[in-house]
């Protein structure tokens, strides 16, 4: 069976516009944000500004354009050049988002096995001010320097996270800290069509299974697939 050239250009187009979802952050030090768009050009109108050092997931292009999730939720399109793969130096303030152990080690140099300067604890904040490879080279709140690892930086303040306390609230789960590890950790880089199955799913792995909180978000964190 022969295949015409077109037919085969068309499907790869498809194929890689159904791709996972590529993570970025907003990078635009001189205004301080970039505006999402209903549409691919500085035509149409602005939904929303999203902010220096803010996360945002890659779903479709269009030239220069990208279509991205904003880590609200919110869907709209950036222009590619203000959008970076990691956090950079200027690019904001970060957050420790470690909630599984309750801290991340700042480390002397940037691997794993580099020695430990200090826990930074989750919730506390770094500026970068240089990268290698997937490491971050960053300055604590407390004034120590060191490398973190990307993953465990946050551009918005993680939730308060306090398994003594924490509840398993199944109805309000979209406010909750719960909703938000979700999100984070498992539906961001997904598809605009299987973003909302990918939440309902793993609403009802926690309300169905009446898995512990605290644990459940330890999964989340711990578990990528």
């Amino acid at each position: 069976m022969k295949i015409s050239l077109r037919l085969l250009t068309l499907m790869f187009l498809f194929v890689a516009n159904m791709a996972f979802a590529d993570a970025k952050y907003v990078y635009s030090p001189g205004d301080g944000y970039l505006n999402l768009r209903t549409g691919p050009s500085t035509q149409f109108d602005i939904v929303k500004p999203m902010y220096n050092g803010q996360r945002v997931w890659v779903i479709s292009w269009s030239g220069n354009w990208r279509q991205v999730r904003h880590e609200s939720g919110t869907v709209g399109w950036a222009y590619s050049s203000y959008l970076v793969d990691f956090p950079v130096s200027g690019g904001g303030v970060f957050y420790i988002n470690s909630p599984g152990d309750g801290y991340l080690n700042l480390r002397a140099g940037p691997t794993s096995n580099s020695g430990i300067i200090r826990q930074m604890w989750h919730g506390s904040t770094v500026n970068v001010v240089g990268s290698s490879g997937q490491w971050l080279s960053v300055v604590h709140q407390s004034g120590a320097r060191g490398w973190a690892f990307h993953r465990y930086l946050s551009s918005t303040s993680p939730p308060a996270y306090n398994p003594a306390t924490l509840r398993n609230d199944c109805s309000g789960i979209d406010n909750s800290v719960t909703g938000w590890y979700i999100r984070a950790y498992k539906c961001g880089d997904t598809s605009i069509s299987e973003y909302p199955r990918c939440l309902a799913r793993w609403k009802q792995k926690l309300c169905e299974t009446n898995m512990d909180p605290a644990r459940f978000i330890d999964m989340l964190v711990n578990e990528r697939g």
